[in-house]
């Protein structure tokens, strides 16, 4: 087997991240609703903006460009600073009201209780999505504030040298399963870096990716659709730096296609979406092994597998792959049950 994944990571370890242009000016700190559109494609923005909370979970860059690219329907992104807090608003349509979210740990039950307010001022039903399990720690017995969970958006993060090792009872089934794949493949499997600036390379990918048998085609699995339309959206419109794709190459063949970043401040590398060609049985579990060795061995300490967007196939595909902690969100809302 012949694993080239050297130089897999953008970035090594903290701290090696190139410096961050300053964030946007959003107007006076502490002004809400004063909110500015955001170009989700333009790279050195969110990298600023990312830089300011990174005292939070990890979070990714990718995530504004993710969800306007690959849900492919969304009106605007806009972003407002509160209490020296982001909020992030997105808005599907004209017609359908925005979705909030508070990224920060500032003055935070005042940034809460302030938001709220703002999002019922401004006519839409004041609830604010994606609360981390360090904002929940605050704010769980504010008065006033009701909080969630939001269980469609807990995180899947795997211990990336526990998971690269692959010792003891827990990892037995995932041990097997990836030592089979080796030995049935041995001597033919390759792992490369895709450069996203070579769009004739990424136009054969797509072209591969239209081609790729999944499961959902015989099992009505709508995992397989959703990371397929992901990875799509990915090689039309590539974010480039700090977000890299990777394949794995059976006989010369692309049977895989990663896309994964490094977390901006944190020992984290965030796995965005694989997809695999159905008729390789333990084809995903290695495409994880793989990354989640590159990143223990260039000194990660944790593999952040995201959420399963309440997608029965996604969640079932991670607590498979067993998944060292979870990362738990929220949502929070006016707490209303005492009044009449």
């Amino acid at each position: 087997m012949n694993v080239r994944i050297g130089g897999l990571i953008v970035h090594e370890r903290r701290g090696a991240l190139p410096e961050a242009p300053p964030a946007p000016s959003l107007g006076a700190v502490s002004v809400f609703p004063r909110f500015e559109p955001i170009d989700p494609d333009s790279v050195a923005t969110l990298i600023a903006l990312w830089s300011r909370i990174q005292e939070d979970e990890p979070r990714a860059v990718l995530a504004p460009w993710f969800v306007h690219t690959c849900h492919g329907r969304i009106a605007t992104v806009d972003i407002a600073d509160l209490h020296g807090n982001l909020v992030v608003r997105y808005q599907w349509s004209v017609d359908e009201a925005p979705i909030y979210s508070l990224f920060g740990m500032q003055d935070l039950v005042a940034s809460a209780v302030e938001l709220l307010d703002g999002i019922r001022d401004l006519g839409h039903d004041p609830i604010v999505n994606q609360i981390s399990d360090h904002q929940a720690a605050v704010l769980r017995d504010v008065p006033g504030i009701l909080l969630e969970r939001e269980r469609d958006r807990d995180e899947y993060v795997l211990d990336a040298a526990r998971h690269s090792a692959l010792q003891g009872h827990a990892y037995k089934s995932l041990r097997y399963g990836i030592n089979h794949f080796t030995e049935q493949h041995a001597g033919r499997i390759d792992v490369h870096m895709v450069d996203v600036s070579d769009a004739e390379r990424l136009a054969f990918l797509a072209s591969v990716l239209l081609e790729m048998p999944n499961s959902s085609s015989r099992t009505g699995n709508d995992t397989d659709a959703w990371e397929g339309a992901c990875l799509d959206a990915f090689l039309r419109n590539p974010i480039g730096d700090p977000v890299r794709m990777f394949t794995v190459e059976i006989d010369g063949a692309v049977r895989a296609i990663g896309v994964f970043e490094a977390a901006i401040g944190h020992d984290a590398v965030v796995f965005h979406v694989f997809r695999s060609d159905s008729r390789y049985e333990g084809l995903l579990d290695f495409g994880v092994w793989a990354l989640a060795e590159a990143a223990s061995r260039q000194g990660f300490r944790e593999l952040n597998l995201e959420e399963d967007l309440g997608i029965p196939g996604l969640r079932s595909k991670k607590h498979h792959l067993r998944p060292a902690r979870m990362i738990l969100h929220y949502t929070i809302r006016p707490d209303t049950r005492s009044e009449f």
